[in-house]
Order: C-alpha cells, then structure tokens, then sequence
C-alpha cells in the first residue's frame, strides 16, 4: 500500500509542481516583483487542485502510516519550489535587488506568506476554494509584503544621518 501511495503522490505532485514552476525566458527577464507574483500565482493556483488538496490531506492524514508517502509529496511539491524560488532570491541579492542573509530561508518564508492559511483552509475544506481573482490578489500583496521587508536598506543622507547623530 505505502509503495502505491508513493508512486501516486510522486506521480500527481511532481506532475503539478512541474507545471507551476516553469517559468519562461521572457518571464526570467522580468523585474523580480514581476517574476514573484507569476510564480506566486501559480503556486496558489496548483495549491488549489482538487487531486493535489486530496493528496496533501491524505498525505497529512496518513503521515504516521505512511510515512514514505508523505516524503514524497514534500520531496515532489514544496522541495522543488523552495529550490526554484532560492535561485530567483539569490540572483536578485547578487544584483543587488533585496537584501537576504539566507535566500533558502527567504524562499521557505515566501512560500509560507504565500500559503497563509488559505491552503489549510482548502485541504481542510473548511471554505470555498479562492477564485482566481482573489489567487492573484493574494500573490500581489504576499509578494508586496515580501519584498518591502526584504528590500535593501537605502542609506540615508549624510545630513539626515548627522541630524539622527546629535
């Protein structure tokens, strides 16, 4: 049983995971915030999947039984998501666009912001799944949010700061 279960999550996640994390060339090229709200809408869009909500409810459910089964929807969904959004973060830091100590760190925290408790709310179904106008307000102020306490700080003034000094 573990072993179909395996085989099934590897099967529908990496599936999915596949679709929302391809971004293309053209889209690479964008301005970061850009970037973010793309791959954050379609994260939340394929988050929102009734098969993929089925598989991490059951993943959860059955995490003790199964405890491969819930390896592989880590290792198939949220892993390659983190490796994706590390890379975008740590391009963005060495050109100087955001200012993170640890971009694996910002990616997890991205993903989370980004997750919110809607997800739990749909895999629990203790709501309506989001329409798609609210998935992408969601990417838009997740990634606002974001960015903001990311941002470099600027330096201020060197009268301003004597000002700050006295």
């Amino acid at each position: 049983m573990q072993q179909l279960l395996v085989d099934q999550f590897t099967k529908v996640v990496s599936h999915y995971s596949s679709n929302a994390l391809s971004v293309s060339a053209d889209q690479l090229s964008l301005p970061l915030r850009e970037l973010l709200i793309i791959i954050g809408r379609n994260l939340l869009e394929t988050m929102m999947t009734p098969s993929l909500l089925e598989v991490c409810y059951t993943a959860i459910l059955e995490a003790d039984r199964y405890p491969d089964a819930t390896r592989a929807y880590a290792q198939h969904g949220p892993t390659p998501a983190i490796a994706v959004l590390t890379k975008i973060l740590a391009k963005a830091k060495q050109a100087g666009e955001i200012d993170l100590a640890d971009c694996e760190a910002g990616a997890r925290q991205f993903l989370g912001m980004l997750h919110g408790n809607v997800h739990l709310e749909a895999v629990l179904q203790l709501g309506d799944i989001p329409t798609l106008s609210e998935i992408d307000l969601r990417a838009r102020t997740t990634v606002k949010a974001f960015l903001d306490g990311a941002a470099p700080v600027e330096t201020a003034p060197i009268v301003a700061r004597a000002a700050l000094m006295a």
